[in-house]
């Protein structure tokens, strides 16, 4: 059984690509596609670019936990600021923000900084499951 994610790519991953174009080789990107990212991130502050990946099974069975799910749920709805998720979940910020954590371990999510506050951001699109 094989697990992947589409997500959106991160600004650093395309630094990353287009110093070290190595690295594209197990994914469906091309060097080409980084590079328009790039100039659409240095045009418009981000990119719509997508990368397909494979995640372990194990990542996955913690990233599909009942308390992560229901964090992207909100996340995928809502743009809330970590102590708003805690208060709407009756959860503590601390718990919240370590399950965050570990969404954003896995580029599953991204934090958007505005001032003291953080608000998450969803980059995850699909998960598909080839059996």
């Amino acid at each position: 059984m094989k697990i992947y994610v589409r997500r959106k790519i991160l600004f650093d991953e395309i630094l990353s690509f287009m110093k070290n174009p190595q690295l594209l080789q197990n994914t469906n990107l091309s060097i080409e596609d980084v590079k328009k990212a790039y100039l659409e991130y240095e045009e418009e502050g981000e990119t719509d670019l997508e990368i397909i990946e494979q995640i372990p099974y194990r990542t996955f069975l913690r990233l599909m936990q009942p308390k992560p799910v229901e964090l992207i749920e909100i996340i995928k709805n809502e743009q809330l600021y970590i102590s708003e998720i805690a208060r709407k979940l009756n959860r503590s910020i601390s718990n919240v923000y370590y399950d965050l954590k570990i969404l954003n371990k896995h580029k599953i999510i991204s934090f958007n900084k505005s001032g003291k506050y953080t608000i998450p951001i969803l980059l995850l699109k699909e998960i598909r499951i080839n059996i």
